[in-house]
This record gives structure tokens, C-alpha cells and sequence, in this order.
């Protein structure tokens, strides 16, 4: 019976997680993100107009060229070949949200997103390359383009194992996951737990499960005179290449809730919570969808 438990043990053991960017072309991925709002989330344009939506997609289709940054660290640069924003206006402002995000969409089109990644993984930095910030009146356009591409590449987020071995068991992703940022990028998180385990292996296919939890405080509430305690959860799902060493395809998405103490706990509009997904476009041009649970 032991031999038997220490074989299941370690059927679920994986070494070569490591991120080594070895393919010789680009690596191409297709990213889909949405976020529900119910309270409503604000769009503004540059001449100030402002529209909300309960619910938001981003979808990008980018080209990633890696280059080693120093001993602990990828430099990552996507070009941005494709980009689509849509969304589901609160009544009566459907026409202009229609022309915001289509703005966000020219600002975006045709650009390039750097990532700083450790070299276990792990997004660092995230910059938009090729936008004009001098232009005082793009700044909100920006930053809200912005946000919606972190939401879009948070499954890349992924920090392996130390020296690609799991030893078939959990490890922890330590600083700030960019699942748990808050649209306001003004947030202070306490308590913070991403745990990430192998679920399964095939060959150079390893599966990994991610949970988290954390505890947020919106700091734009603060500013406004007020608290708002969120309790947030994550859960996602990934494929890694041991060969390529990079994801295959990765899922990741949160849900949310105020905290008893919250007024905002009152009413029946949860808070915000994204899904995305990222999936690799492999060299015969097939797309790497995540596999049915």
C-alpha cells in the first residue's frame, strides 16, 4: 500500500519547469479578458465624456520576443497584431461607450506591451511601448487600456517552482499577483495566499491548478473618505511546455465579496471579478485551447 501511495505521489511530481523561452520563432498567444462590473465600471474619453459598463472584453491576439535581462530576469516584448474592446453599457449610454472603447481600441492597435518576468516567472513590470504620455489628456484613456491589458496577461503571472522541481509539492507565489490588483490600481492587500500544485503530467504537458485568497483595501474608497474591505479568491488552471518553456494555455479568474463589516456588503451588486485566458498559437498555426475539466 505505501508503494503504491508513493507512486501516486509522484506521478504528479514534474521537473523542467522552468521558463526558457526556447522556441526560435515569436511565441504567439490569444488573450481574452472579461470583467463584471455590476456596480458599473467608468470609461472616459480624451475630451472628457464618461460612459460605465457592467461588463467588459478585451481580446488581443500578440507576438512575444524574449531577450535575458540580467541573471534574474526576461525582458519579453508583444507586439500587439490584433485588438478588439466591447462592452455592455448601463442604459442610455450604449452609443458612448461604443465610441470610448473604440478609442482604446486606436490607442492600442498597432503597439507593443514590455514584460519584466523573473526568471522563475512572475510579471514584474508591465509598460505600454509606442503610446504618446506626454498628451496630458490621453492620461485616463491610458491607464484604463492599461488595466484592461494587465486583467489580459494576469494567467502569465505564473512564478515556477525553485530550479523547475515541484518535488510533488505546493509552492506559494510570493509579492503581488496581479490577480488580486483592483481596478483603481490603488489598493493595499493584507493576508495574501497563490498557491500553485501539478495536477497532472503527459509527456512535456504539465498541468498546474492555482487557488489564492487575499484581503484588499480599496485605497480609492479611502481617499473618498471611506473603507472598502474586499475578499477576494482566485482559481485558474495552466498548461506549461517543458520543451518550449513556455505556457501552453493558461486560465485565471477571481471572485469578490465585501467583507461583513462593509455598507457596501448591503446591497445585492457584488464587486468586480475578471476571467481571462491566454492560449498559444503553436507553429502550424493551431490554437491551444485549455482542456474541459
Amino acid at each position: 500500500m505505501l508503494t503504491l501511495l508513493l507512486s501516486l505521489l509522484s506521478a504528479h511530481a514534474a521537473t523542467g519547469l522552468t521558463w526558457t523561452w526556447r522556441s526560435a520563432q515569436p511565441t504567439t498567444y490569444r488573450l481574452e479578458t472579461v470583467i463584471e462590473s455590476p456596480r458599473g465600471q467608468s470609461w472616459v474619453a480624451e475630451h472628457n465624456a464618461v460612459a460605465r459598463s457592467t461588463r467588459a472584453m478585451l481580446r488581443m491576439e500578440v507576438s512575444c520576443v524574449p531577450e535575458p535581462s540580467g541573471t534574474e530576469q526576461w525582458a519579453v516584448s508583444c507586439d500587439l497584431t490584433a485588438v478588439d474592446i466591447r462592452g455592455k453599457a448601463l442604459p442610455g449610454e450604449e452609443a458612448e461607450l461604443e465610441r470610448i472603447l473604440g478609442e482604446s481600441v486606436a490607442l492600442l492597435s498597432g503597439k507593443s506591451v514590455r514584460l519584466e518576468m523573473g526568471r522563475r516567472g512572475g510579471i514584474r513590470e508591465l509598460d505600454l511601448k509606442g503610446i504618446d504620455t506626454t498628451n496630458s489628456r490621453l492620461a485616463a484613456v491610458i491607464e484604463q487600456s492599461r488595466w484592461m491589458v494587465r486583467r489580459a496577461f494576469a494567467p502569465l503571472d505564473l512564478v515556477l517552482p525553485k530550479s523547475g522541481d515541484d518535488k510533488g509539492k505546493v509552492w506559494r507565489q510570493k509579492g503581488s499577483p496581479m490577480a488580486f490588483e483592483l481596478a483603481s490600481g490603488r489598493g493595499t492587500a493584507g493576508g495574501v495566499v497563490l498557491k500553485h500544485r501539478v495536477q497532472s503530467v503527459e509527456g512535456e504537458r504539465v498541468q498546474i491548478e492555482t487557488t489564492g485568497r487575499a484581503a484588499v483595501v480599496d485605497g480609492a474608497t479611502m481617499e473618498a473618505g471611506t473603507s472598502s474591505m474586499l475578499r477576494l479568491t482566485a482559481s485558474g488552471r495552466s498548461q506549461f511546455n517543458t520543451v518550449l518553456g513556455v505556457l501552453d494555455w493558461a486560465q485565471l479568474g477571481t471572485d469578490s465579496g465585501y467583507a461583513a463589516s462593509n455598507l457596501e456588503g448591503l446591497s445585492h451588486l457584488r464587486p468586480p471579478k475578471f476571467s481571462s485566458i491566454v492560449s498559444r498559437v503553436n507553429a502550424e498555426g493551431e490554437l491551444l485551447d485549455p482542456t474541459p475539466q
